[in-house]
Formats: structure tokens, sequence, C-alpha cells
């Protein structure tokens, strides 16, 4: 079988039927219209991070990597969107919780 294997068997992107339909009952509460406007401001700042960042890199004159720069970006807004706490991956790139959670 050359499908997801682990816990990527229960992402809702590969899910089908009755098991989609459990993981989206689950997460809908957590994207409604009112939530995402309370999580907008937190998106925003690391926007505005995200910026700043490319800006203080583009000056040395080197190639960014943007997967690296947009995962650090991804982590730090869903760290602190759902859980709350504030990782800042893109200008601490050492920190624990990034190194942990590299594969």
């Amino acid at each position: 079988d050359f499908g997801p294997a682990g816990i990527m068997n229960k992402a809702i992107t590969l899910s089908k039927d009755e098991e989609w339909k459990r993981v989206r009952a689950l997460l809908s509460p957590t994207f409604t219209s009112g939530k995402l406007k309370e999580m907008f401001p937190i998106i925003e700042q690391y926007g505005d991070i995200l910026v700043k960042h490319l800006r203080r890199e583009a000056e040395k004159g080197k190639p960014i990597t943007m997967k690296e720069v947009l995962g650090a970006y991804s982590m730090d807004v869903i760290t602190s969107t759902s859980f709350g706490v504030s990782v800042n991956s893109l200008n601490n790139p050492k920190d624990s919780f990034v190194e942990k959670t590299k594969i």
C-alpha cells in the first residue's frame, strides 16, 4: 500500500467518508467568521514581522530560502493562534520548540 502512514492517515485532506465528516465536525468551530476575525490581528502581526525579515535578508544581497522563511512564518501563526505560544521562529530559528518540530 502506497498511501499515507501513521498519523497522516487521519489528515482531513486525506480522509474519506465518515472519517472526513468526523474530523470536519471537530475542526469547523475553529474556522467560523468570528474566530477568524479574532485571529486576524495575530496573522497581521506576524505578516509585518515576515516583511521586516525579508527586507533585512534582501539587504544582505544573498539568496533567501523561501521554504524555510514561510515555514517559520506558518509555524509562528499556527502556534500563536492555536496554542497562544509566541515562538518567533523567524527571528529565533534555534528556539527549542522550532528545533523539536523539524523532521
